[in-house]
């Protein structure tokens, strides 16, 4: 049986030297902290705030058995575009960084000696695939 869709939440990072990234939480269920990876700051600016689907595609097979007993694990980006009937679809790259506490779910504001931390976009993920880097696949509207 298939649980709801884990929540993801990205913020717009400007670090004190005024560089900007994207940092994309995601909250899974019996998980303490945030699965967090990190978005280009050029990249993020081609997710549009009004995005169709987000799926999620993972190098690490880690959490596979896990993820395919909880939520919609595809086999391919073709079998994630033809279930939503996707006509174009982003690949957003990612960077894997340390798990983060659950506050970065809400928290915008002030990191000390970070730089600040802008609420960008949040939603669900739609689906997870495996494949060969980490990667946001974003369906528009």
């Amino acid at each position: 049986m298939l649980l709801s869709k884990p929540s993801f939440r990205i913020a717009a990072h400007t670090l004190p030297d005024y560089q900007r990234h994207g940092d994309l939480f995601i909250e899974l269920p019996g998980h303490e902290r945030l699965l967090t990876y990190e978005l280009n700051g050029v990249l993020l600016d081609l997710i549009k705030k009004d995005v169709d689907r987000v799926y999620l595609m993972l190098a690490d097979r880690g959490l596979e058995s896990e993820l395919r007993s909880q939520f919609e694990v595809f086999d391919s980006v073709e079998a994630v575009m033809a279930s939503c009937s996707a006509v174009s679809m982003r690949k957003v790259p990612l960077k894997r960084k340390a798990d983060h506490r659950k506050m970065y779910m809400s928290y915008s504001g002030r990191v000390e000696t970070r730089g600040v931390l802008e609420e960008f976009l949040r939603g669900r993920i739609d689906g997870f695939v495996f494949g060969s880097e980490d990667a946001l696949i974003v369906v528009d509207r």
